[in-house]
């Protein structure tokens, strides 16, 4: 094993490659455990993910290997979906970045070993711009249903031959996804880790540093909107939002549409965003100001219809919600009972 084949998998950590490679140290957990360098490391990493959303890479290969089990026996222990999904999008992120750097051939290479899609070269061009790589529909409907933006419709993507043409650029992002959606599904792999003392000393403090975020994000306040009015379906996407779980980007769009259209801002709107554990500042500042005609077109979106709605998962069919066709009609309705009520009260 050479110094560059060893930094190429710590750069990718994920990848098929590196799996491989960690199966033949024969290295227990137990001994990942014991070993205080790489567990201070790993300790320090998450709490950087934590707050940060990113970390720095060790600069010897294989200690960032090493770090990078280290830091998911610690996310497994403390075992919470707002954690797994921070670390999953941290490791997306920089395998992003990552990736880009790779010559074509090498990065097709990484990406059908370790996801097995159906993807190859390509050197088509269309209306001069030149396609790099082809992916069978199947595989990147499969990467690309989170991706949020009209061009990765499938509709909006150039086919040959049940094989969608895509650029560079466009191939990092998609195989980025899937090395969440990896990392992800790691996380909520069920392994017995027993909670030690050795485990507990670094578990405890970085359980202090989770609760403080998320408890700072769920005790912020939605103004002078009445949450107990709300329909069924936005208590729920408010409530999942809150617990920094991952929703769709329809139903973040029709949560956002519905907080705009009731009177709530766009900077209350953000501080309930900050809960995702894929928050970005400038991204969603600027999604939802395009949402509420601040920006582009100047056209300030409808929420979706409970149709819609129901059609993405999104309705938990509520027997409340007879005759309503929009979130917003069971809102004002509701809203327009509650004042009436008051004055009758006050009569």
């Amino acid at each position: 094993m050479n110094i560059s084949e060893l930094q190429f998998m710590s750069r990718f950590p994920w990848s098929k490659k590196t799996k491989e490679f960690v199966s033949t140290l024969n290295t227990s957990v137990e001994e990942i455990i014991n070993n205080k360098e790489i567990m201070d490391l790993a300790s320090k990493r998450l709490v950087e993910i934590i707050k940060k959303g990113f970390f720095e890479r060790q600069q010897d290969g294989f200690k960032e290997i090493l770090v990078y089990i280290a830091t998911t026996i610690l996310a497994k222990v403390i075992n919470d979906n707002y954690l797994f999904m921070r670390v999953a999008v941290t490791y997306q992120k920089i395998a992003e970045k990552e990736l880009a750097k790779e010559k074509v051939g090498s990065l097709l290479d990484l990406a059908k070993s370790t996801f097995e899609i159906n993807a190859k070269l390509s050197s088509e061009i269309i209306g001069g711009v030149l396609f790099e790589f082809e992916i069978s529909f199947f595989d990147y409907l499969r990467a690309s249903r989170r991706i949020s933006g009209k061009k990765w419709l499938l509709i909006n993507r150039p086919l040959k031959s049940g094989f969608v043409l895509l650029q560079k650029n466009d191939f990092v992002r998609l195989v980025s996804e899937l090395v969440k959606n990896k990392i992800y599904s790691i996380l909520l792999e069920s392994v017995e880790i027993p909670k030690t003392q050795i485990i507990e000393k670094y578990v405890n403090p970085i359980e202090s540093v989770l609760t403080q975020i998320v408890k700072r994000h769920t005790m912020r306040e939605l103004g002078r909107v009445k949450v107990d009015l709300f329909p069924p379906c936005m208590k729920t996407l408010l409530s999942q939002v809150k617990k920094g779980e991952n929703i769709s980007h329809f139903l973040r769009f029709s949560l956002t549409t519905f907080l705009l259209n009731i009177g709530l801002s766009v900077d209350k709107i953000l501080d309930l965003w900050r809960n995702a554990p894929d928050f970005d500042e400038d991204i969603a500042r600027y999604q939802v100001e395009h949402i509420a005609g601040l920006k582009g077109s100047g056209t300030k979106y409808k929420t979706p219809s409970c149709k819609a709605i129901r059609t993405y998962g999104g309705c938990p069919d509520s027997d409340v919600c007879k005759n309503i066709n929009n979130p917003l009609q069971f809102y004002f309705r509701n809203l327009k009972k509650k004042r009436r009520e008051k004055i009758e009260r006050e009569r």
